[in-house]
């Protein structure tokens, strides 16, 4: 009878250790192949509106979230035995629409309010795309100024940094005519342009002479008749970014070439149009003329004037650290103007200079 007991006992013990292993396993299992359920997930850093989730190489998920209209969080959930374990990677401004990915990136697509110019108070839509690389954290940012996109269409990102967009000119009705626009993430410039189009799957093949913008009118006219001295066409010269020591109006320029060189200064604001008085700003043009030959053309980047008004203040502050932050763009002018210590980066450092130069004075 006590061997048969001692049997028994045996046989339940390894059975209970069984039960608990495959009840462990099953449990652990069921977690990483179950798909979290945000809405049950107590985090602050799970917002409740517009809600993304991706699948990541570790098995675990990235989460896209937003409030519907400031903030979005980019964080990662990862399964523990006592559930969903989230951290927050990144932080963004404002709201996402819509995120894509592609080459082991996110890319989070945002409608925002841009400058039209540089130098301008007018504003117009635009989308700023922000790519986070999900190996190494490097974030980028680009801008698609001066258009809108619907986002219900086929968005997609492709590899090798190719974006396809459903987007239009603000006042355009996007319709099922519209074409898609395909956009390079990855060329060197900040402000993205269409490189190609394609017809909408099911829609109408747009008429390829209509997306087409009219040749420019030649009028063989001078472009500056008062000025006889200026030649009819610029000679190629190339641009340079140029930051100036401070604030600086278009005549102190004029009557400082003319005493030192002799001299013409032409400014040409980021419009086109020929500034003839008032301040010089981030993003202006300047033409220096001597003898009646370009001698030289730089990009003015007035320190710390990030929003085009030609000195610094407390808008440029905001920008700068909307930037830092959230990767809000900055074009490359602004970006030269803000790098106060000039050492190439953009940093907190150059943040608390431009507070230094802003408040100081004020």
């Amino acid at each position: 009878m006590k061997k048969r007991l001692r049997r028994f006992g045996a046989i339940a013990v390894c059975w209970a250790v069984l039960t608990v292993l495959v009840t462990l396993l099953g449990a652990a299992s069921g977690t990483q192949e179950d798909l979290p359920d945000l809405s049950r997930i107590d985090s602050l850093y799970i917002l409740p509106e517009n809600q993304t989730l991706l699948p990541a190489s570790d098995g675990g998920y990235f989460a896209v979230t937003s409030d519907g209209v400031s903030k979005t969080y980019l964080a990662k959930l990862t399964a523990s035995s006592s559930g969903w374990q989230v951290q927050l990677l990144q932080n963004f401004f404002p709201a996402y629409e819509r995120v894509l990915t592609a080459d082991e990136s996110l890319y989070l697509l945002f409608s925002v309010t841009d400058l039209l110019e540089e130098a301008s108070e007018k504003t117009a839509p635009a989308i700023q795309i922000t790519r986070c690389r999900v190996g190494t954290g490097e974030i980028e940012g680009r801008i698609i100024r001066n258009a809108v996109c619907d986002y219900t269409r086929a968005c997609r990102a492709e590899d090798g940094g190719r974006l396809c967009l459903v987007t239009a000119p603000p006042l355009e009705e996007i319709t099922d005519a519209t074409p898609i626009s395909v956009y390079r993430f990855d060329s060197a410039d900040y402000e993205l342009s269409v490189s190609e189009t394609m017809p909408q799957e099911g829609g109408e093949t747009p008429d390829p002479d209509s997306s087409d913008p009219p040749p420019p009118e030649s009028s063989g006219s001078d472009p500056n008749p008062e000025d006889s001295s200026l030649p009819e066409k610029d000679p190629p010269v190339e641009s340079n970014f140029h930051l100036f020591d401070g604030p600086v109006t278009v005549t102190e320029m004029e009557q400082f070439y003319l005493e030192q060189t002799g001299g013409i200064v032409q400014v040409t604001a980021a419009d086109g149009t020929r500034k003839l008085k008032g301040r010089v700003v981030t993003g202006d043009v300047v033409d220096v003329w001597i003898g009646g030959s370009l001698d030289s053309r730089v990009i003015a980047c007035i320190p710390g004037d990030l929003t085009g008004r030609g000195k610094a203040d407390s808008n440029d502050v905001q920008r700068l650290y909307e930037f830092l932050t959230n990767g809000v763009y900055l074009s490359d002018a602004a970006a030269t103007a803000a790098d106060l210590n000039r050492d190439d980066v953009l940093d907190t450092g150059d943040l608390l200079l431009l507070k230094n130069l802003v408040y100081q004075k004020s």
